[in-house]
């Protein structure tokens, strides 16, 4: 399921089906949905990334280098292959409900940030939750295309940076 959602960035019963050489119905023995299959998908890569950033965020050593090792450690868990599925799964056709179950997991991580920045204690602390997050949102796209992580993590972790100058 994996591979063909990497594949194609889409993922349904019929593609798997065949793939994997069975009948529509001899795979519903598996999986009742496809939503299924893709949120399996993301509950085999959410954890490690999690774990990733939770880890790198409770080795910083201040409330401000928490903030920027959060942005550092989601840039480099994006890089290469363990990003692949990231990509695919914002592309691929989900319910709501699906999306809103995958969503809420994505959502704990975030919370990191979100304490990250009452310990700052900065001013406007929910804009500026949602600006980093749209940093982020740039410094993933830059990494899609190509660009170095290196490069994209100085530049999102810098601007970040000066936001928290600005809004302590």
């Amino acid at each position: 399921a994996e591979d063909l959602l990497l594949e194609t960035g889409s993922l349904t019963i019929a593609q798997v089906a065949d793939r994997v050489g069975l009948s529509r119905n001899g795979v519903y023995k598996y999986v009742r949905s496809g939503d299924e299959l893709i949120e399996g998908v993301a509950a085999r890569h959410l954890p490690r990334w999690s774990e990733t950033v939770s880890q790198a965020v409770a080795a910083a050593t201040g409330p401000r280098e928490r903030v920027l090792a959060y942005v550092r450690a989601n840039l480099s868990e994006a890089v290469g292959e363990r990003h692949s599925w990231r990509v695919a799964l914002s592309s691929a056709s989900l319910s709501d409900a699906a999306r809103a179950r995958i969503g809420a997991q994505h959502a704990q991580v975030g919370d990191l940030l979100r304490q990250a920045l009452a310990d700052v204690g900065v001013a406007d602390a929910d804009l500026l939750y949602g600006a980093i997050q749209g940093l982020l949102a740039a410094g993933l796209n830059a990494l899609d295309a190509g660009e170095p992580l290196e490069r994209v993590s100085r530049f999102t972790a810098g601007a970040v940076d000066r936001l928290l100058d600005e809004r302590g």
